[in-house]
This record gives C-alpha cells, structure tokens and sequence, in this order.
C-alpha cells in the first residue's frame, strides 16, 4: 500500500512540473499575441482616402 502511494506522489510531481513548464510556455505566447499591432495608416492615406470620397 505505502508504494503505491510513493508511486503515486512521485508521478504528481512530474505532472506538476510539465504544468508548470506549460503554464511559462502559455505565459510566452499569450504575451506575444498581445504585442501585435494592427498596421498603421500614415496621414497621407488618410487625407488621400477622403478626398477620394
């Protein structure tokens, strides 16, 4: 019984640890996607775009 629960213990740390590598990995791409920025539109497309209308 007591080597069961040894096994047990032993493969939640490794769970723990491949979460928590996953976790920094999600942390790294979530910060990513939020430091896309749409293109920007210079002054000289905007004037030209109303004239044209």
């Amino acid at each position: 019984m007591i080597d069961r629960i040894e096994y047990h213990v032993e493969h939640a740390v490794d769970y723990v640890q491949t979460a928590t590598q996953d976790t920094k990995k999600a942390l790294k791409y979530q910060s990513k996607a939020r430091r896309v920025s749409p293109p920007q539109i210079s002054r000289a497309e905007t004037f030209w775009h109303f004239v044209r209308v």
